[in-house]
């Protein structure tokens, strides 16, 4: 059964994630809504509630804004983690929401390989 607030599009966005301030893994989304994210960390884990920051890099007509979100882990796997969001201020709502908008229905077509794209970890798991 689906718990989600807000519906995820399949969207490719650079992320890098930092645990306790301290870069841990540059990667990709697989997939991104207004309240979290699915990123490609590979078999980096972390527990689930552990609380992280990801920075996302969002193309806003031509101009790449990179926003910094807090978030925590909902749950890991071999892939990587599953995330949601806390206190989104509202430059990066905004952001976030042109993403989304401008993947459209196309994002689908566009993600059709499995989780194999290779995350750079930049500390232990």
């Amino acid at each position: 059964m689906e718990h989600r607030f807000h519906p995820r599009r399949a969207i490719e966005i650079e992320t890098v994630v930092f645990h306790r301030g301290v870069p841990a893994a540059i990667c990709q989304t697989r997939d991104l809504s207004l309240g979290g994210a699915f990123v490609r960390t590979g078999p980096m884990s972390f527990y689930r509630h552990t609380p992280l920051e990801v920075e996302l890099a969002l193309d806003r007509g031509g101009l790449v804004e990179h926003h910094c979100l807090p978030a925590f882990v909902v749950r890991s796997d071999p892939q990587g983690v599953g995330l949601m969001f806390l206190n989104i201020n509202s430059d990066a709502r905004t952001a976030i929401r042109s993403a989304l908008q401008a993947a459209g229905d196309e994002s689908a077509l566009r993600w059709a390989a499995p989780d194999t794209a290779p995350a750079v970890l930049l500390m232990g798991g």
